[in-house]
């Protein structure tokens, strides 16, 4: 046995894909639980993840991202450019539970502040122009009116308005703390889909990307 063979060390268990094809039946299981697998699908940064070294930079670069973490929630937005080339503001959101109205105002309002009509005035660069796609767990409940003064504030300063139901429950408990927000895109479709184990219901939001090309067929973007 030689040093080569002796070796143990964590190295050994980091496979570049072309070794890794050598082990046909742990690729084929591979293949089973994650491309053939009928409950699921194939997802890039799992394969990428699974194969360590085949990286890859992502099809879709930010053109400007940032996160924010406060007692009040965390906070996670970038600029997205589709393939027709418009920018979408995606932002997810995450109020920590019995946070009061008036400081998740002060939270989001400070955190998107250039895509306010007077932050973009201010800066001159057109971000209160920008499409914006708002959600995530709000913890605020939006099937109440106590709910009133945060969708209020939405609609004023950043004109975003709430595109799912308020009425249909996200939460095993029946209640609505979770919501997408949008402005500036058309034919916008947010609708629960089931779940089996999250004590949350995710919304599945649909937002249709008008091609370039007039006669191209329309693409459809799912969160």
């Amino acid at each position: 046995m030689n040093d080569e063979d002796d070796d143990t060390g964590d190295d050994d268990l980091l496979l570049p894909y072309s070794d890794f094809r050598r082990f046909r039946r742990a690729h084929k299981y591979f293949e089973d639980k994650f491309i053939n697998n009928p409950f699921g699908y194939p997802c890039s940064v799992c394969d990428r993840l699974w194969f360590q070294q085949d990286l890859k930079p992502a099809v879709s670069p930010s053109q400007y991202f940032g996160t924010l973490v406060t007692s009040v929630g965390d906070i996670c937005f970038a600029e997205c450019k589709r393939p027709n080339g418009q920018i979408i503001l995606i932002v997810a959101v995450y109020i920590s539970p019995n946070s009061n109205i008036p400081d998740i105002i002060r939270f989001l309002h400070k955190s998107l502040l250039p895509y306010t009509p007077v932050g973009g005035s201010e800066l001159g660069t057109g971000e209160d122009k920008i499409p914006i796609i708002l959600s995530g767990d709000f913890n605020v409940r939006f099937d109440c009116p106590e709910s009133q003064p945060l969708t209020d504030f939405l609609r004023q300063k950043f004109n975003l308005t709430m595109n799912n139901n308020p009425t249909i429950p996200t939460t095993r408990s029946g209640t609505t703390i979770d919501a997408i927000f949008t402005r500036y895109l058309n034919n916008v479709q947010s609708q629960n889909y089931i779940s089996y184990f999250s004590y949350h219901k995710p919304i599945i939001t649909v937002v249709p990307i008008e091609p370039q090309n007039p006669e191209a067929q329309i693409q459809e973007i799912s969160l």
